[in-house]
């Protein structure tokens, strides 16, 4: 059994937790894999989306961490950063979401926390009221689990980079399109 849970910021020890989770998470795929580089002396976790995100942490029975993702979202054109900015958002998508840094610890995987945490992005996303979730998948297998939630491609490119790694794979550019919560929908959901 996983725990999920979803959080405005992260403490000094959650991002801690965060930050050895992605290094073990990309150190464990670049052994397994030769198209994946690791950037051992990245020390600087935080980037401009962590200031946006909604944080997902999936922890196991013990309470250790055994999953992390996030979903940035930004409610207007003043909120945009680069990453949103190449999405090529317009005036009228506001609020739009992101998703990114999706990672399971090895040990943990194929148990379904990936999907738990794909739920738990789109639901936070539709919580604020954001219209559009963007992403980038990289690889076919977070590609494949996109598709079946019903992210839409909208291009791709050879090789992804960030602070923690870089790749060869094929990254695809995802959205998923959903409609804003009635406010008769959400006291339904909510049980008034």
């Amino acid at each position: 059994m996983f725990r999920i849970s979803n959080h405005p910021y992260l403490s000094q020890c959650e991002r801690h937790e965060v930050d050895q989770l992605i290094r073990e998470s990309w150190a464990f795929e670049s052994l397994k894999h030769q198209d994946v580089t690791v950037n051992r002396d990245h020390s600087t976790p935080n980037d401009p989306l962590d200031h946006q995100a909604i944080h997902i942490l999936a922890r196991d029975g013990d309470g250790r961490l055994v999953g992390y993702g996030r979903v940035s979202i930004a409610f207007t054109s003043d909120d945009l950063i680069t990453t949103f900015a190449e999405l090529g958002v317009g005036e009228s998508d506001y609020p739009v979401a992101y998703i990114s840094r999706l990672v399971v610890k090895p040990e943990a995987r194929h148990q379904g926390i990936a999907n738990l945490i794909h739920h738990a992005r789109i639901d936070a996303a539709k919580g604020v009221g954001a219209r559009t979730i963007y992403g980038w998948a990289v690889g076919s297998a977070p590609k494949s689990s996109l598709l079946r939630l019903g992210f839409k491609e909208r291009s791709a490119r050879k090789g992804f980079k960030t602070g923690y790694y870089e790749t060869a794979r094929t990254a695809t550019l995802v959205m998923l399109s959903i409609a804003p919560q009635s406010e008769a929908s959400s006291r339904a959901a909510s049980g008034q």
